[in-house]
């Protein structure tokens, strides 16, 4: 049996350091000069206009629901290997989730399995 690590975290002292110093500051760990210098510096690095960053994957998952304009009775394909968050994001919009296999290798969706899954929501 194959043991899959849900998460691994890779940080240093100077990332904890950094975390720290944006707790105590205040306000700064939400909103404010730190995160928005913080967003610039993402979106700078991958070379895109604009970056947007949120307190937590779920509310992250949240807002890409309606940016992409996920309605009510529609269905999302979900890996079956997955936080709780992930299952829900459909749901906050009034859509439902379908959960599908994973690959092996890489634990993502598996491609053959999103095909299958096509097939089964209407007007696909």
């Amino acid at each position: 049996m194959t043991k899959i690590p849900l998460f691994m975290i890779h940080n240093d002292d100077e990332d904890a350091k950094a975390v720290d110093a944006i707790i105590r500051s205040g306000r700064e760990w939400s909103s404010g000069r730190i995160i928005s210098e913080f967003e610039r510096g993402i979106a700078e690095y991958i070379g895109v206009k604009h970056c947007v960053c949120f307190n937590s994957g779920g509310t992250a998952l949240n807002a890409l629901m309606m940016a992409l304009g996920i309605r009510p009775h529609e269905q999302v394909q979900v890996p079956s290997f997955t936080f709780i968050a992930t299952a829900f994001a459909p749901l906050y919009v009034g859509a439902s989730s379908r959960f599908i296999d994973i690959e092996e290798k890489r634990l993502g969706l598996d491609p053959a399995e999103v095909r299958k899954g096509l097939g089964g929501i209407p007007g696909r």
